[in-house]
């Protein structure tokens, strides 16, 4: 029986609460485009960005079947809405150039043919003459340094070598004597026994 009459009741309430249902949601919608329309109505592109939501609420929403809380938030909206264009002027370039920023402006030197630098002052040129001069001079002692320990190496290695020689020579003339004079002591020990 119960379910009976919950069947009843959604059957015969269902339109009605769509109804309810329906304007509610037309309310919250209608208040949050006047609270949006009062938050930017001080914008210079006010009128253009509520247009199309003006059009929508002239032209589409029919206003006789809505009640009269809905119909004065809906009037209210389309006066807030409804206000003159703002003519706006165009913009334009200033007449004036813009003062430009202060740069550092490089130091231009004059350069000729083979690099040579020309223009400079004496004091630079004399600062140049003497650092080239000194990259010559360094790299010349660093070729004499070079040349000297290779002269170094070679003596040293030929020191070595004539050491080396010598003792070989001295090894082989020890191992000649001793040779010679196991030699004569065989034969000694020979001549003894016969």
């Amino acid at each position: 029986m119960m379910w009976l009459a919950s069947l009843l009741l959604r059957t015969y309430l269902k339109p009605v609460y769509c109804y309810f249902h329906r304007l509610n949601c037309l309310s919250t919608c209608l208040d949050l485009v006047k609270r949006c329309c009062l938050l930017y109505q001080d914008l210079i592109s006010f009128t253009d960005i509520f247009q199309p939501i003006r059009t929508l609420l002239s032209k589409h929403l029919s206003t006789q079947t809505l009640p009269s809380p809905l119909q004065e938030l809906h009037s209210q909206i389309l006066e807030a809405i409804s206000r003159p264009p703002v003519t706006r002027t165009r913009l334009v370039f200033e007449k004036k150039k813009p003062i430009p920023l202060r740069l550092l402006t490089p130091k231009i030197v004059e350069v000729l043919d083979y690099g040579k630098k020309r223009g400079s002052t004496r004091e630079e040129r004399e600062k140049e003459r003497l650092k080239h001069k000194y990259k010559k001079e360094f790299k010349g002692a660093l070729r004499e340094i070079r040349k000297d320990s290779r002269f170094l190496a070679r003596e040293k290695l030929n020191e070595v070598m004539n050491r080396d020689a010598e003792r070989k020579r001295k090894v082989k003339e020890l191992l000649g004597s001793l040779a010679t004079q196991e030699g004569e002591w065989k034969a000694l020990k020979r001549k003894k026994r016969k």
